[in-house]
């Protein structure tokens, strides 16, 4: 999979998020913008993000740096920058800390932030790719993340349609002698599908759950 999709598809559960919980992300936000600051200028607030992160308890199966990477993830003009890039990295580090354990995550993030704040803003970048580069691991776990979001996006997209097919029948449906003449004659890939016999079935389907 390619990054422009990975980020596309990463990007679309962040919106996802956004339209749940509009107030309370945009306050993070605006309490969060050193995420759009270089390495070594935003290594002592991400500092404070990773000491939140060791001396707090949180419940089993809680991802500390997948919820930062959502949440800035969310702002278009954020969303690619390379400190929101960065979480992403810590994310796919965190998920390993069952099998290498806390301590093996926290020395990998303090030699980071090491050099995080030695290192001039034109190697940002270059620091990404080299982390991506060293850890398979990353480039596995944001793929299968990209996976997940665009399976996601297909589901609510497939939803959508079939409301819109249904309404549509129901609005229209009597025009027609049949469903399936309904679902040959009607724009089908306005529904999000490549066939008419998708319509048809999810008519029937409808017809089903009404008699």
């Amino acid at each position: 999979m390619s990054k422009r999709s990975k980020t596309a598809s990463t990007q679309e559960i962040s919106i996802e998020l956004a339209e749940e919980a509009q107030d309370a992300l945009l306050e993070v936000l605006q309490q969060t913008q050193w995420v759009e600051l270089p390495f070594r200028d935003a290594a002592i607030h991400l500092e404070q993000e990773c000491d939140r992160f060791f001396d707090s308890e949180y419940p089993e199966g809680f991802s500390f740096f997948a919820a930062q990477y959502f949440i800035q993830a969310t702002d278009e003009r954020r969303f690619g920058s390379p400190v929101v890039d960065l979480l992403g990295v810590l994310f796919a580090w965190e998920t390993q800390i069952r099998d290498f354990g806390k301590e093996w995550f926290k020395e990998r993030t303090s030699l980071l932030l090491e050099l995080m704040r030695t290192l001039p803003p034109e190697q940002d970048r270059t620091l990404l790719a080299l982390l991506h580069a060293l850890d398979p691991s990353v480039h596995k776990i944001m793929s299968q993340l990209a996976k997940k979001g665009g399976e996601a996006r297909a589901a609510k997209l497939y939803s959508e349609g079939k409301a819109a097919a249904i309404a549509d029948w129901e609005a229209n449906g009597h025009k027609y002698k049949s469903p399936r003449a309904f679902a040959r004659n009607c724009k089908f890939k306005d529904y999000g599908v490549e066939d008419f016999m998708t319509v048809y079935l999810w008519i029937l389907e409808h017809r089903r759950t009404k008699a």
